[in-house]
């Protein structure tokens, strides 16, 4: 069975070019939404009350008042 990295590589390839970008920026998308949730086993959500850090994505987060809003850095 492929591993999830081959089954990408795989379909990607064996598409044209505009397709297969697009299915390579979703995939990446899809891959930074699973570590920012803390999702990846091995690759830890790290929460402060001023960030958010997994892998290469990290976040600001800022509070004001009530509200508090997180932007990606």
């Amino acid at each position: 069975m492929a591993t999830p990295t081959e089954f990408w590589a795989h379909t990607i390839s064996g598409m044209t070019q505009p397709a297969g970008d697009a299915l390579a920026d979703l995939h990446a998308q899809v891959t930074e939404l699973h570590l920012i949730h803390g999702l990846k086993l091995g690759s830890p959500l790290t929460v402060t009350p001023t960030s958010r850090e997994a892998g290469a994505v990290s976040q600001t987060i800022v509070t004001a008042g009530e509200t508090v809003t997180v932007t990606r850095d």
